[in-house]
């Protein structure tokens, strides 16, 4: 066992992915740890305690391996998990053909207009039609992650979902997003980063797991990453608007639509920490003047913190021609 483990610790080069078709526990669950990818079958466990040793029956079982971010897919049988795992190295090795119009406008202006949309409904119209491919979508539901193709080219998706917590950042959404890059990158793979997230989760469970050491993973798997496009979609304040693939991190070409808020705090955070609310029934309305003023997207392009404002139906296009850009 020795020499297996040796083997896959050595081959950070080759993509490594596991099928979890029947009980993996003890050592074995030890190795398909360090894969990269775990597919889990309907009939697979993985564990290193027997349910026998645990209270919680469910810890091991493909449902609980899915919610706790374990494995990255589940697959109905043997059959579905093998088609699982050429689906992904299609994206690791080759450009898919797709024909979908590079430079095609996208209709997302309606989807944007809800605070709370959902960031797959954007995802769906960036990338080549059909070619969306999430992974680990019951963990840490508030950032999405996935393999797509932005004009035949494979890309790596990781964008905040606003539809879930308002796509704040957590421990565990930072060790998902770190780990998607860091797997992206390892394949000479770009990334693209979809910001819109009301910030980084303030509360006690969150200072418990570590929440700075997980964000700084992130930023540290941004900054080795091989290249990125960045596109500011809503709200990217503070840290949350640092660690999502901020010029300041890394090799990246970054863009925000036009209504785009982008500052060191919340525009609400801020008029209330410069003790500019004279009138609380007003504070809404002082946010927002101030958010005009200081949060603008022309004002960060000034400020060298975004290199291009676009209109939503440019997102497609602007991004496809970014990637060739970087990538030529």
């Amino acid at each position: 066992m020795c020499l297996e483990i040796h083997d896959i610790a050595g081959a950070d080069h080759i993509p490594k992915i596991a099928v979890i078709a029947g009980p993996c526990g003890g050592s074995n669950a030890v190795i398909a740890q360090m894969f990269d990818v775990i597919i889990a079958t309907e009939n697979g466990s993985l564990y290193i305690a027997p349910s026998s040793a645990l209270e919680d029956k469910t810890l091991g079982t493909p449902k609980k391996l899915a919610e706790t971010g374990i494995t990255s897919l589940t697959a109905k049988d043997d059959a579905e998990a093998f088609a699982l795992v050429k689906k992904i190295i299609s994206y690791l090795y080759s450009e898919m053909e797709s024909g979908d119009d590079p430079s095609r406008a996208v209709d997302i202006d309606g989807i944007l207009m809800n605070e709370n949309y959902e960031v797959r409904d954007v995802i769906a119209q960036l990338v080549d039609s059909g070619s969306f491919f999430e992974m680990k979508a019951e963990y840490a539901r508030h950032i999405v992650t996935g393999l797509a193709t932005i004009n035949s080219r494979p890309v790596a998706i990781v964008a905040n979902d606003p539809a879930i917590k308002g796509g704040k950042l957590c421990p565990c959404t930072a060790d998902k997003a770190a780990d998607f890059i860091e797997f992206a990158s390892a394949r000479g793979m770009p990334v693209v980063t979809l910001v819109d997230s009301e910030g980084v989760a303030m509360s006690d469970k969150a200072e418990q797991k570590n929440i700075s050491s997980k964000l700084a993973r992130l930023v540290r798997a941004y900054y080795n990453s091989y290249t990125n496009v960045t596109v500011i979609l809503g709200r990217a304040f503070g840290t949350a608007y640092t660690v999502m693939g901020s010029k300041g991190i890394c090799r990246t070409a970054a863009l925000a639509l036009d209504r785009a808020q982008i500052s060191p705090m919340s525009p609400e955070r801020a008029v209330e920490f410069l003790g500019e609310v004279a009138d609380e029934s007003k504070m809404a309305q002082t946010a927002a003047d101030w958010a005009e003023k200081y949060a603008s997207p022309l004002e960060a392009a000034k400020s060298g913190h975004i290199d291009d404002i676009i209109e939503a139906s440019e997102l497609r296009a602007r991004v496809a021609a970014s990637l060739e850009m970087l990538l030529f």
